[in-house]
């Protein structure tokens, strides 16, 4: 079984511009990747969709992130067992960039940018989270507000009524009563009611 070879991550912008900086190495990419040939970067159409599915698959297989062999991400272990003599050129450019001292640091940089971008991407989530609780607090203490106002207000309208009911009850009382011909000072001690409010109901009545 061949002995997989250690290729630097193409994932990362660094090693992916480096591999496009090589021509052959571009056009054999963007032809594989378009589906078409590229001959100096001028595309010539192909109707071989089949082949065409068949050789990308196998050149996205060095992007195959499975192949990782190092905590960081940085490099993979990839086995070129059955990758096509015509990508070979992609494999070599890669293990060129292997050479490059200045390579993994760039790859450390892109880490560390993304990690940044990350978290500020995670305090925006945080913050749009907590903005979106305090708004539904907000709201819901408002609902609690505007239901205890109601209450409030149904109470008083209840109360309001009996108190009508009560007056009405108490005018009938009174007017039963002088229709029975019962004097203002007996109707007052019979209903309980001061004698100027007897004579309001009645004249109310």
């Amino acid at each position: 079984m061949e002995t997989p070879v250690k290729i630097p991550n193409p994932l990362y912008d660094v090693v992916f511009r480096y591999l496009m900086e090589d021509e052959r190495v571009a056009r054999l990419m963007l032809s594989a990747i378009l589906g078409e040939t590229v001959e100096t970067l001028e595309f010539q159409s192909t109707e071989q969709s089949g082949k065409r599915r068949t050789d990308l698959e196998r050149l996205l297989s060095i992007f195959d992130q499975a192949s990782v062999s190092d905590t960081k991400g940085h490099f993979l272990a990839l086995n070129s067992e059955g990758l096509p003599e015509a990508y070979q050129p992609v494999i070599r450019r890669l293990q060129q960039a292997m050479a490059n001292p200045e390579l993994e640091g760039k790859m450390d940089l892109e880490d560390e940018v993304m990690q940044e971008f990350q978290k500020k991407e995670a305090e925006i989530v945080a913050v749009r989270k907590l903005a979106e609780r305090e708004r539904e607090q907000k709201e819901e203490a408002q609902r609690e507000k505007e239901e205890a106002q109601r209450e409030k207000e149904e109470a008083q309208r209840q109360k309001e009524e009996a108190l009508r009911r009560e007056e009405e009850a108490q005018r009938r009382f009174v007017r039963f009563l002088a229709d029975q011909g019962q004097s203002i000072e007996a109707i007052s001690q019979l209903a309980g009611l001061e004698e100027a409010a007897v004579r309001r109901l009645l004249e109310e009545g």
